[in-house]
C-alpha cells in the first residue's frame, strides 16, 4: 500500500488480470496461461484512448503477475516458479525513451495555458485552488526534476527555507530520500503558500493527506495535450508530466552543469541514465 503506484497496479489487476486469472490457483496458472492472456491484452482496446493497449502497457500487466509471485515466495514457506517469468512469456520491451524537453519560450506557454485553463472551456466550473495546485506542482517540477509521486508527497516539513533545500523521496527506489534545491523567487512563493499550512500539510493540495497521482495526471495532461501534442503521433516526442523531468535536466546540461552534478540532482543510481539529458539538449 506504500508503493506510489499501488492504485494503478490495482486498476491493472481488475481491469485485466482478474476475469482471465483471478480465481484460478496460483500453483495451477501456467505458462500457456499467460501466454493466452497476453494475446487477448495484444488485442484489447482501452476504455480510455480508445486504441489498442500499449505494448508497455501489455508489459506492465505481465510484470505485475510475475511480481505477485516474487512477493508470494518471499513471504510463504512454498516456493512457485512464476508462469510470467520473462525467460517463459517474451515482453514486447519497446523503446518509448522519451526524445522531449521544453524550450524556455515553451515553458512560457504552458504557465499561460495553466493560469488561463478556464478561457478553453467557459461553461465549466474550474476551482482556482486546483489552478494554484497545477502552477505549483509545474514549477516544482521544473525546478526540482523530481517526479510525479515524489513532488506529491512533499510536506511542509520537508522543506528548508534557510538553505533553499527540499527534501525529496525517491519512490523508484523505496526509502531513499536526496535533495532537490529552489531559487529566491520560488522559495517566496512558497513561504506564502506554506503560511496557512501545519508542518504535515502536503504543498500540492494543501491537505493532510497526499492527491492522488491520476488527479494531477488527468488535469495536467490535457493542457500538455493542447500545447503540444497536436498532430504528435510518436509517443517519444509527445510532452507528458514526465517531459518537466526531462526539461528540468537537460536545460542545465545546456548550460555546460556538469553530468556528475545532474545525476546528483537526478537521485541517478547510475551516471548512463544521466547521459540522456546530454542528448535531449541537442532536441530542436
Amino acid at each position: 500500500s506504500h508503493k506510489s503506484d499501488t492504485t494503478r497496479n490495482i486498476g491493472r489487476f481488475n481491469n485485466h488480470i482478474k476475469a482471465s486469472l483471478g480465481s484460478m490457483k496460483m500453483d495451477r496458472i501456467t505458462v500457456a496461461h499467460v501466454q493466452k492472456l497476453k494475446d487477448t491484452l495484444s488485442k484489447k482496446i482501452s476504455q480510455r484512448t480508445k486504441k489498442l493497449l500499449a505494448r508497455k502497457s501489455v508489459d506492465d500487466i505481465l510484470n505485475l503477475i510475475n511480481t505477485i509471485y516474487l512477493y508470494f515466495n518471499r513471504v510463504s514457506d512454498i516456493e512457485l516458479k512464476s508462469p510470467a517469468n520473462p525467460k517463459k512469456v517474451e515482453r514486447y520491451n519497446p523503446d518509448n525513451a522519451r526524445q522531449r524537453y521544453l524550450t524556455h519560450e515553451e515553458i512560457k506557454v504552458l504557465y499561460w495555458n495553466i493560469k488561463n485553463r478556464s478561457s478553453f472551456n467557459p461553461k465549466a466550473h474550474f476551482k482556482q485552488s486546483v489552478t494554484d495546485d497545477l502552477m505549483m506542482f509545474t514549477k516544482l517540477a521544473l525546478t526540482t526534476g523530481a517526479r510525479i509521486s515524489s513532488i506529491l508527497s512533499i510536506q511542509v516539513k520537508d522543506i528548508d527555507f534557510k538553505n533553499g533545500v527540499i527534501q525529496i523521496s525517491n519512490h523508484k527506489v523505496g526509502g531513499r530520500t536526496y535533495n532537490g534545491y529552489f531559487n529566491d523567487k520560488l522559495s517566496t512563493e512558497l513561504k506564502t503558500w506554506c503560511e496557512p499550512l501545519s508542518k504535515d500539510h502536503y504543498i500540492i493540495g494543501k491537505r493532510t493527506q497526499a492527491l492522488d497521482r491520476m488527479t494531477i495526471n488527468r488535469r495536467l495532461q490535457v493542457i500538455l495535450n493542447r500545447c503540444f501534442n497536436d498532430g504528435v503521433d510518436d509517443v517519444k516526442y509527445k510532452v507528458v508530466i514526465h517531459t518537466l523531468r526531462h526539461t528540468c535536466f537537460s536545460l542545465l546540461a545546456q548550460k555546460g552543469v556538469s553530468l556528475y552534478i545532474i545525476q546528483k540532482l537526478a537521485d541517478h543510481s547510475r551516471i548512463e541514465n544521466t547521459q540522456r539529458y546530454a542528448k535531449l539538449s541537442e532536441y530542436s
